[in-house]
């Protein structure tokens, strides 16, 4: 297939750039890892030519990596204030511009969101936005930030699609924006070795997430200062300084507990693989991609209140204990005291992502969806 006849998609998300070239030092989120997983998966069709928008790092004008084009557009930066930041958005959307693709998508929320729908607009182009979090759908998106929340709202309003990550997220913007949306849940490539359900090849209580608030780290302190006979890993890449010195510093007194601050994206699966059990949190979240690198290798989740879709309960993946924290510091003990349960829990887990997310078949389901959208007037 030629390319005047190749699909041409553009995807938007400014910090991915470090997905593509392994660079440490940079933070990313899953909204980031979502668009990188899903380009490099199109790209591997011919009749797809894939592009990335990505912030200026000071790379090239553009590369390919992974068949993917890579181009840079504003800088993060905005040491001019104000002013900077309106000359970064009109540098975003005249490289948009310049693209020329068919289809754009961007996923969470961002002034990329309204910019893209001018680019809808004036430009007749489709764009599909993605969820990535609750407050892209429960309404309070950019409430702090008057400017950020017209362009969101107007982004939605004006998206060609927009696609969430399950049910719950489905009924939400249905509610709280009158959009009717696509569940895509979040996907990865599988591991292609097996899996092994035996407890006793498992080496710890497994927390990863950044250092916010809202991610709560201190109650997975204090869960391994209440099992000192349960080895616990920490791995906590820094947002928050604060935050991160005040538990790395505690973390130093917990000799069953060992604190990394950060591990590589490629890198990361590794110690999924041999957790015996995952434990978040967080206040609120999407649907976190640290719940189906948990479930794809097997590793059942103590979930303080995050549970998208009730899927912990309803493929019974591991324990949703419904914000209570009492529960959740004696949870943990009690699964691992059980090694059958763990046993039939973690296989649970195992066949719940492939089923679920699976990029080999999620992909497909999403070529569908821009072929179908290319086709509308």
């Amino acid at each position: 297939m030629n390319n005047k006849s190749k699909i041409k998609v553009c995807f938007i998300s400014m910090k991915a750039y470090p997905l593509f070239t392994n660079k440490s030092g940079f933070i990313f989120g899953g909204a980031e890892v979502q668009l990188y997983q899903l380009s490099k998966k199109m790209a591997q069709d011919k009749n797809f030519e894939v592009s990335f928008a990505v912030a200026d790092y000071g790379q090239n004008s553009s590369e390919i990596i992974e068949n993917v084009k890579i181009f840079p557009t504003m800088k993060l930066t905005r040491k001019f204030g104000f002013f900077s930041g309106i000359v970064s958005q009109i540098k975003l959307m005249r490289c948009l511009i310049q693209n020329e693709s068919d289809v754009y998508i961007q996923r969470a929320i961002g002034v990329e969101t309204g910019i893209l729908a001018l680019l809808l607009i004036l430009f007749k182009k489709k764009f599909i936005y993605m969820t990535a979090n609750t407050p892209d759908v429960d309404g309070t998106a950019g409430r702090r930030d008057l400017p950020l929340r017209i362009l969101f709202k107007i982004g939605l309003r004006y998206a060609s699609l927009v696609i969430t990550q399950g049910d719950e997220f489905k009924k939400m913007i249905k509610k709280n924006f009158k959009r009717e949306s696509i569940v895509l849940r979040n996907s990865f490539d599988l591991p292609s070795n097996l899996i092994n359900h035996d407890l006793s090849q498992r080496k710890y209580v497994l927390w990863v997430a950044n250092s916010r608030k809202l991610k709560r780290p201190e109650v997975f302190l204090e869960m391994a200062k209440r099992n000192p006979e349960i080895k616990f890993l920490m791995i906590m890449p820094k947002h928050d300084l604060k935050l991160w010195d005040d538990i790395y510093n505690n973390s130093k007194t917990l000799k069953n507990l060992t604190f990394i601050e950060k591990v590589s994206f490629e890198k990361i699966n590794k110690y999924f693989a041999e957790a015996s059990l995952f434990v978040s949190t967080a206040m609120h979240e999407g649907f976190p991609n640290t719940f189906v690198q948990a479930t794809m290798y097997g590793v059942p989740i103590v979930s303080l209140s995050v549970n998208p879709d009730n899927f912990i309960n309803k493929y019974k993946c591991g324990f949703f204990v419904d914000d209570n924290v009492e529960i959740i510091y004696n949870q943990v003990v009690g699964i691992l005291k059980k090694p059958t349960e763990w046993k039939i829990l973690s296989e649970n887990s195992y066949k719940y992502a492939q089923e679920n997310h699976n990029i080999e078949k999620n992909i497909v389901k999403l070529k569908e969806i821009i072929n179908i959208l290319i086709k509308k007037k």
